[in-house]
């Protein structure tokens, strides 16, 4: 099980001293364990990978000046700095061949980062990007992507950007659409298989999933796209899913009944549906005041988080229709909603794998309803499914899912 603290509740508890004791128990770990720990390389062509686009060196200092870890930067440094200071892993971008939300040829791309020396491969950690805004928000806008810490411990890592960032910023993002956003991510393993035959090494089947925030969503729709796909040869060990939705209707359902949102993703969601699914849905019976004279040309991901945040504000009443928050919404509300049941996690799949869901009660993001939700339904068909809940904000529970995500890497 996962080297956690936890209460009678279930409720997580952890310190910073725990995270720094992850990343000291790494040396030790790093040289015990077993190395070439690869499986057989048997692609003869490259049918998903094309070609390179950046290639480059990830140093800890990358990680540490990434915005969400930088203001804990110098206490890392002057308790794991000796650990952190030689590290280092191979990182690249790379383009490849998926298809889009209507089965169409589509070129996208993603972030395969590595161990420096082929001989300390372990496993694979698949972690699908947080999602953004920004159209340059997307995982290769960073490079080398800090996320690729786990590559210093011998995971092959791998982000893709999926569609609507990296090379397909012309392209509206499927928000919450898990069977399209899976098989994306799933068709980056297999680009990456391919190009990491042309270095020598070879990717192995076992993985891990994880991610947070909207990420999470991706890496649950990634796991079941593996689940029902016995062609990708994936063997999955565990899916860890920190602050995310995996039920649209949940999502809604908490926003209306708090009224409070810290981030302005939503109307990206709306806006998302009414694309690909063809709604034809009236704006203003979706939204109110300043965003519904403004919409959808402020969510054309050139518009900053903190642009709409500082516009919109956190109060939902303030740029949400009044229907949304009855029961009985509208036509357009419940059109809407029609569409967003089609793409809940929940309805005709159950996890074969080991999941772990970890939420805060009071994340100001994503609503705790989505997690527990999801737990719920799939603990009533007998999934091994755990739910690791605490207190905090969302970016503030990000930080103990990420070390109990790292002492469980580091101990496997």
């Amino acid at each position: 099980e996962i080297c956690t603290n936890f209460d009678k509740n279930m409720s997580y508890k952890c310190p910073m001293k725990y995270f720094f004791s992850v990343l000291c128990a790494a040396q030790v770990l790093i040289l015990f364990s077993c190395a070439g720990h690869q499986d057989a390389l048997e692609i003869k062509e490259t049918r998903y990978f094309i070609s390179v686009l950046q290639k480059g060196t990830l140093t800890p200092q990358h990680f540490l000046s990434y915005d969400e870890v930088a203001p804990y930067a110098e206490t890392i440094e002057k308790y794991a700095g000796f650990i952190l200071k030689d590290l280092t892993a191979e990182t690249v971008i790379i383009n490849y061949r998926t298809t889009d939300f209507y089965g169409n040829p589509i070129v996208a791309s993603g972030s395969i980062v590595y161990p420096t020396r082929p001989n300390d491969v372990r496993m694979t950690f698949e972690f699908p990007g947080i999602a953004h805004v920004l159209k340059s928000g997307g995982p290769s806008g960073t490079f080398p992507n800090p996320m690729g810490l786990p590559a210093f411990f011998g995971y092959i890592t791998l982000i893709p950007d999926l569609i609507g960032y990296g090379v397909t910023t012309d392209y509206v993002h499927p928000f919450l659409m898990p069977e399209i956003t899976g098989k994306v991510a799933a068709d980056f393993r297999l680009a990456a298989k391919e190009y990491l035959k042309t270095v020598d090494i070879s990717l192995p089947e076992e993985t891990v999933i994880g991610s947070y925030s909207y990420g999470a969503n991706v890496g649950l729709a990634l796991a079941k796209y593996y689940q029902l796909h016995d062609e990708y040869n994936v063997k999955i060990d565990k899916v860890f899913l920190g602050g995310g939705c995996y039920d649209p209707r949940a999502a809604f359902d908490g926003f209306a009944a708090s009224g409070k949102s810290g981030y302005p993703i939503l109307p990206f969601i709306v806006m998302s549906m009414d694309y690909y699914y063809d709604l034809h849905l009236n704006y203003q019976n979706i939204f109110y005041g300043i965003l519904a004279e403004h919409y959808p040309d402020w969510c054309d991901g050139y518009h900053s988080k903190g642009f709409l945040t500082n516009t919109l504000g956190t109060d939902m009443h303030q740029y949400l229709h009044p229907d949304f928050f009855t029961k009985e919404k509208n036509a357009d509300l419940n059109r809407l909603y029609d569409y967003l049941a089609l793409n809940s996690h929940m309805d005709g799949w159950t996890p074969e794998m080991p999941v772990y869901f970890y939420h805060s009660t009071e994340d100001d993001y994503v609503p705790f309803e989505c997690a527990a939700y999801a737990y719920e339904q799939f603990k009533k068909r007998g999934a091994y499914v755990r739910l690791i809940k605490g207190t905090g904000s969302h970016s503030d529970f990000a930080l103990r899912f990420v070390a109990d995500v790292a002492a469980y890497l580091l101990i496997k």
